[in-house]
């Protein structure tokens, strides 16, 4: 079960991963991930597959359920099952105990959504990915430059951290301005936490820091830079998570490390879209063209708000009728009924051919 979240590029390619896993798990096989990317509205990876009856039983532990709140977006994860080291190589392995979460968020007290599973472990084999740069900077391509920029953000990712989080969606849900990314980085690794970029998403943030420090991150971050009071409504989300009392010590000074080495020699990463409308579009009709497409797109901007205004454009209009249930003693709406409830003019409408005759 995949989520609607930010992080859903990433989940994707660890979903399909999971999938192979348990596929090849019936053959008494396992999968080792070579690389996996999300670029371009697509996922494609590269897996290699072992044999061992032994190491099977360990796939259990590589995977883990999702669980995300609704309000804030704080996930957390939970293993299906436990491997835990005895005897030599042996291992043991037992059920999970939890949940990870309570019923409520910890922080702003909203209901958790359970995703998954997914794929856990790491989906790069570093040693594969330095082979591939190598040979990239003997053979030139044309679109090489993206390749080795991408394949160098996936060398700088954390391998132990799945998903990640989208610097601006965290500053949107609380309306402050957005912290700069050398800052927001800064923070962390100041605090004793690790960090990085994902290749999938552009401003995003895998950290191995719990969502309470992020959260603390930004209590500070709005101290600095003011929020407008009348956005903090009371029982709003923004109430409850600054309401909160920091629990850790913040320090925007720059770190060493918070500008990545593929940021800092300007490789080429997060490529921009060559043309207007480039991607997926609709099942191809007969008689269709691109022309279409883009008119129909125009077309349907803003349908629903305009729906919306045309029904009550239509609830005036209705207001010259009467209403017959209102003449029957019937009507519940009251004054929120659409048709008209004066007896005055319900009677003149009623006998529209009286005063014609009274006016002769």
């Amino acid at each position: 079960m995949a989520l609607k979240e930010k992080y859903c590029h990433e989940m994707a390619l660890r979903i399909v991963l999971q999938c192979i896993e348990s596929h090849a798990n019936r053959y008494s096989r396992y999968t080792e991930p070579l690389l996996a990317i999300s670029a371009d509205f697509y996922v494609r990876l590269f897996v290699k597959l072992h044999s061992g009856q032994g190491k099977v039983k360990r796939s259990v532990s590589k995977m883990a359920s999702v669980y995300s709140c609704v309000g804030c977006g704080a996930c957390s994860l939970q293993r299906l099952g436990n491997a835990i080291p005895t005897k030599g190589d042996n291992f043991k392995y037992t059920p999970p105990s939890g949940p990870p979460v309570n019923m409520e968020c910890e922080h702003c007290g909203s209901r958790h959504r359970v995703g998954g599973p997914i794929w856990a472990e790491s989906m790069y084999n570093m040693d594969f990915i330095s082979r591939v740069i190598t040979g990239l900077q003997k053979e030139q391509f044309k679109t090489s430059p993206r390749i080795i920029g991408m394949l160098t953000m996936m060398t700088e990712e954390l391998p132990d951290v799945p998903l990640y989080y989208i610097i601006d969606q965290l500053c949107s849900l609380l309306h402050c301005n957005v912290i700069p990314l050398i800052q927001f980085r800064s923070a962390l690794l100041n605090a004793g936490y690790r960090v990085s970029l994902s290749h999938a998403a552009k401003g995003s943030a895998k950290t191995d820091a719990p969502m309470n420090v992020i959260w603390d991150i930004l209590r500070c971050w709005t101290k600095l830079n003011p929020i407008k009071k009348e956005r903090i409504v009371p029982g709003s989300l923004i109430e409850k998570i600054l309401s909160k009392e920091m629990t850790t010590d913040i320090s925007f000074d720059v770190h060493p490390d918070a500008n990545p080495k593929s940021r800092e020699v300007k490789l080429l990463r997060w490529q921009a879209n060559p043309e207007k409308d480039w991607g997926p579009k609709s099942m191809p009709k007969r008689g269709a063209t691109d022309d279409d497409q883009s008119q129909k797109k125009l077309k349907n901007q803003g349908k629903r708000k305009n729906k919306k205004s045309n029904e009550n454009v239509n609830r005036t209009n209705k207001k010259q009728y009467p209403c017959k249930y209102f003449k029957a003693g019937n009507c519940n709406h009251g004054d929120d009924c659409v048709y008209v409830h004066d007896e005055i003019q319900i009677n003149e409408q009623s006998n529209p051919k009286e005063e014609n005759k009274m006016e002769i």
